[in-house]
């Protein structure tokens, strides 16, 4: 469901519930939201553990949709 919501929130991202990528300090096998949208020359990616922070990160380090 906070995947549903987030996918709501943040219109151009592509929003799942994935194993980490390249969370800093956990473990891959940790269960992350991330964020993904194309973007000129490669793909901007946003992983975060809880969904809030994901919509925060966005909001604070990528350009508005």
């Amino acid at each position: 469901m906070a995947v549903a919501l987030l996918a709501v929130e943040l219109p151009g991202w592509e929003v799942s519930y994935a194993p980490a990528l390249c969370l800093p300090g956990y473990s891959p096998r940790r269960w992350v939201y991330q964020a993904t949208r194309p973007w000129p020359g490669g793909e901007e990616s946003v992983e975060c553990i809880h969904p809030d922070q994901l919509v925060l990160s966005i909001g604070q380090f990528c350009e508005a949709a």
